[in-house]
């Protein structure tokens, strides 16, 4: 028993390796049979290439559902207000014109009604006349007399603007640079008196910086005095700022001994007359802006001046005016409700249509709810509901053919003419609701009545007497790209063709085949 289990065991290993090769065989068979085009290697196994030809035929891509014929539209008719009627024109089933009367009520009352509205109109009109009374010369006058004060005000108001925007004067906008300047004559002065003092410069040296410190000087504090304008507060803001931290600085200095006392008073000073003109330099800029703000009042008093001369020499006193104006539109409006209801004495069709109901007799008295509903049938549609997963193949322009229960034998064609797009549940499943109108209209709408049932083929897509090829014969190279293996000559060669309507089973061949072309759909395994 041991032998022999060892003897199986050496069997097995050969085994394994047939199958391994026999699988690497066939895989690259396959790859060069179908990248070189050449025949499949032999094998223990013969494979046989299936074959069909290329023949004309029609494919149609279609979704089928039910359908019930619809009006292409439907009205509830009823009079404009209540009351008995006189006339009924029409019963169930009768075929109306578009402005047919079909029905009328006693319009005695509704004739009393415009009557009264008519007079009431009338008084309102001589209402609105005896409210426009003009205002007395006096008013008007001192309307006038205001218009001119107000003038003279804006004048005024102007003047000070102008004096307010005027702009400084001054050479220079900000005297830190002059600080800068002054400074570094001050240490060139000291400088040159060091030198002095130890005989490394002349007098006239030294009194050559002294007329500059002084120069320096003299522009520094022209500057300092020269009054800023409103246009000058952020310049001034910032010289006050510089000069806060420059007093600082030099405070330091000054404790250190590296600068006099005398110098760190006089630049307290210069700080203090910066913070002066930042004072006067925001006066100026509130000046300024009180002065627009004059401006603007008095042009707003002379615009309001002007307004009341324009509404005085109108005429007529606003509040009575108003209040007999809002009573003509009133007596107007209800002149047009009672004339409307007369003109709704008449029941007319407002489209071409057959009656399928009426809801009253002659001598009732009725409200003003419907009482004849009228459809248009000269253009019936289809009500149909196709499955959701069907809706690729649903929309506005495809052909529609459908056959009515009631005739069998006779195929209506038309179009879809609106898709819902919200989805709705019928029978617990997803559906569609599609609308379609139909050629046949007039003859449809004398046979078959409102609400019919019909079997409903929506074409998404047609093609007739086209070349057609089994869809298990096309090789996608690509999306939307083919190619079929055609035999010439007992061999099979790759060609690309061009794919149009496409189902299941057959697809259009639009070009790269001929009629009679032979193509293989695959490979059969044989013994």
């Amino acid at each position: 028993m041991g032998a022999l289990l060892a003897w199986g065991r050496r069997l097995v290993v050969p085994l394994v390796l047939i199958v391994v090769v026999v699988a690497i065989g066939a895989i690259g068979g396959g790859w060069y049979y179908y990248t070189q085009y050449l025949p499949a290697q032999r094998s223990a196994a013969a494979e046989t290439i299936q074959t069909t030809r290329v023949r004309r035929g029609s494919v149609i891509i279609s979704v089928g559902g039910s359908g019930t014929l619809m009006p292409a539209a439907q009205a509830d008719l009823g009079f404009g207000s209540g009351g008995v009627v006189s006339e009924l024109l029409v019963e169930v089933g009768d075929w109306v014109e578009s402005g047919q009367v079909l029905a009328r009520i006693d319009p005695a009352a509704l004739e009393r009604a415009v009557t009264q509205a008519e007079a009431d109109l009338t008084v309102a009109q001589d209402n609105v006349e005896s409210a426009e009374n003009p205002y007395s010369q006096l008013d008007l006058n001192q309307a006038y007399l205001a218009v001119n004060q107000a003038d003279m005000s804006l004048a005024t108001a102007r003047d000070s603007l102008s004096l307010a925007m005027e702009p400084s004067v001054c050479l220079y906008e900000s005297v830190v640079d002059l600080e800068y300047e002054y400074s570094w004559y001050e240490e060139n002065y000291y400088q040159e008196a060091d030198r002095y003092e130890a005989g490394e410069s002349s007098r006239k040296e030294l009194d050559a910086a002294s007329d500059n410190l002084q120069w320096a000087e003299e522009r520094l504090n022209e500057a300092l005095a020269c009054p800023p304008g409103p246009e000058d507060v952020v310049v001034c803001e910032n010289d006050d700022a510089w000069y806060q931290g420059r007093y600082a600085e030099m405070g330091e200095k000054y404790r250190a001994g590296e600068i006099s006392q005398e110098q760190l008073f006089a630049l307290w000073d210069r700080l203090q007359a910066v913070k002066e003109r930042l004072g006067l330099a925001r006066q100026a800029a509130s000046e300024l802006s009180n002065a627009q703000e004059q401006v603007a009042e008095t042009e707003y008093n002379l615009q309001k001046a002007r307004e009341t001369v324009v509404e005085l020499l109108s005429g007529p006193d606003a509040a009575d005016v108003q209040v007999a104006q809002a009573k003509l539109i009133s007596a107007q409006a209800a002149l047009e409700d009672a004339q409307a209801a007369l003109e709704g004495a008449t029941l007319v069709a407002p489209f071409s249509g057959v009656i399928t109901a009426v809801e009253a007799q002659a001598g009732e008295t009725v409200a003003t709810g419907p009482i004849i509903t009228l459809a248009d049938m000269a253009q019936p549609q289809l009500e149909m509901w196709v499955d959701e997963v069907d809706l690729n193949n649903v929309a506005p322009g495809y052909e529609v053919e459908a056959i009515f229960d009631a005739l069998p034998d006779q195929v209506f064609t038309g179009h879809v003419v609106r898709v819902e797009p919200e989805l709705q549940s019928m029978q617990n499943a997803p559906t569609v609701l599609v609308y379609a109108s139909l050629d046949d209209e007039l003859e449809l709408s004398l046979v078959l009545p409102i609400g019919a049932n019909a079997s409903v083929e929506i074409i998404a897509a047609r093609a007739e007497d086209a070349l057609l090829v089994p869809a298990e014969a096309l090789r996608e190279l690509s999306p939307g790209q083919y190619a079929v293996f055609v035999m010439v000559d007992g061999e099979l060669q790759m060609r690309q063709v061009e794919v149009g309507v496409m189902d299941y089973a057959y697809a259009e061949i639009i070009s790269g085949l001929n009629v009679g072309d032979v193509v293989s759909t695959g490979m059969v395994p044989t013994e």
